[in-house]
């Protein structure tokens, strides 16, 4: 009915009914489609709509269960968590639906990663008209239309108020468990029927559709801080177990470690690659190169892992068990600068270096001002590190941008001449010239 300035006035469990079924059938139907489609020529036509059907179930009781607990938190808490969520959800629907991407773990933490460029890169025109339609229209309704007329929090004071709540929560509770089973008892089926090993329908479910993906994603990340937190001070230091003594020749080694990024040793020169994409790191007399093989495609997650020992972190968290590289350099008595195109901040503190700068720092000198963001900015940071300390026994850090900024101007194609002067990393290894350096490579 209409009251309060022609506003529809609704119970609380109405609003979580009307978003669960928003977020959860309305936002995710191309996904619903696209997963039958699969499905109907694997498992067959009647299998494949039953199974979508109790994914859609699934999912709708998941997203009323989470309501029902925001809920108990106040009709204010719930009007902004419930915008959130279809916010959000609208977002991360678009991009599941124009590009396929599968929402995770990864995918939240290069998102909330203090280097928003990347980001920046996927947001345009169509994403926000998206967000603007799908997810701030709903919003507005829901905030300015709707009058919720009671709240559950206050409401179980009532007898009827108490039953609505607990059948609510058992009918999804109760749909949730059976549907579940169901799944695990096809699972099981696969398995004796040498069909192979068979993926946790449950997991695949959760990662998806919205909003129980990034759900997901973010609860992991969070918890993955939280533990990250605990386990800083307990980090096993390999400089306090293991005795390091450096040869007195040593004592002026000049240390430059190169953080690269969006390169494959497979497309080097250096290791026998067919085009020349290696020109002046070949030419050096004191190059070594190794292998490398990233321990994640974020940069992220890499940084935290790619600097300890083998088996220093854990695999399943990605999160490390020891001190990394630097801390080792560091207990040497090694001097330390760091100086970096992008904005990992969190990973620059924990290398404890004596000071660093930031893309933004460098920018924002007087020399640099007007200057394109690219990596041949470190230049003269690095030949400024280097002057600052003529002894050695000095460690320099430089995080590069490497082809990330060309990603939105074009790709490197097979067509394309084998060595392109303009291409930032080619001038970079120009412009080193024939310094006897170590340089290091994460890639």
């Amino acid at each position: 009915m209409l009251s309060l300035n022609n506003k529809l006035s609704i119970t609380q469990s109405t609003a979580i009914l009307l978003c669960a079924v928003y977020v959860g059938i309305l936002l995710n139907i191309p996904i619903y489609i696209r997963r039958f489609s699969l499905l109907v020529n694997k498992i067959g036509y009647e299998i494949a709509t039953f199974n979508v059907l109790l994914e859609i179930l699934v999912v709708i009781a998941s997203v009323v269960l989470f309501l029902i607990v925001i809920s108990l938190m106040g009709r204010l808490t719930f009007r902004v968590m419930a915008s959130l969520l279809i916010l959000l959800s609208a977002i991360a629907s678009f991009y599941m639906i124009f590009y396929n991407v599968i929402i995770g773990y990864g995918i939240i933490i290069s998102i909330l990663s203090t280097d928003i460029d990347m980001t920046k890169d996927i947001v345009g025109l169509y994403s926000i008209s998206w967000a603007l339609i799908f997810g701030v229209a709903p919003i507005v309704y829901l905030n300015r239309y709707c009058h919720i007329n009671s709240s559950i929090y206050w409401h179980v004071k009532d007898k009827r108020g108490i039953i609505q709540l607990l059948l609510l929560s058992i009918i999804c509770i109760g749909v949730l468990f059976s549907s579940l089973h169901y799944f695990k008892l096809s699972r099981d089926a696969s398995r004796k029927g040498n069909h192979g090993e068979m993926p946790n329908n449950t997991g695949v479910i959760f990662h998806s559709y919205v909003p129980s993906n990034w759900l997901v994603g973010l609860g992991i990340h969070i918890l993955n801080i939280y533990e990250e937190k605990l386990r800083s001070n307990k980090l096993f230091n390999p400089a306090k177990h293991y005795i390091y003594k450096p040869l007195p020749s040593n004592d002026d080694t000049l240390v430059v470690f190169v953080i690269g990024e969006s390169a494959r040793y497979d497309h080097m020169s250096l290791f026998g690659y067919e085009r020349n994409t290696n020109e002046y790191l070949k030419a050096e007399k004191n190059i070594v190169a190794i292998r490398g093989i990233s321990s994640d495609t974020s940069t992220k997650l890499s940084l935290r892992t790619m600097f300890v020992r083998d088996g220093g972190y854990d695999q399943r968290t990605m999160l490390p068990r020891e001190e990394n590289i630097f801390s080792v350099l560091k207990s040497l008595g090694f001097s330390s600068e760091l100086f970096a195109m992008q904005g990992e901040v969190w990973f620059y503190n924990s290398v404890n270096s004596d000071f660093y700068k930031i893309r933004e720092v460098i920018a924002s000198e007087k020399n640099n001002t007007g200057k394109p963001l690219d990596d041949m900015l470190l230049i003269p940071e690095l030949e400024q590190s280097v002057n600052r300390h003529p002894k050695g026994k000095h460690l320099i850090i430089l995080h590069t941008k490497g082809q990330h900024h060309l990603y939105r101007v074009f790709r490197f194609l097979v067509e394309a001449p084998l060595v392109e002067e303009s291409a930032v990393l080619v001038d970079f290894q120009k412009e080193v010239g024939d310094v006897p350096i170590p340089i290091g490579h994460s890639f």
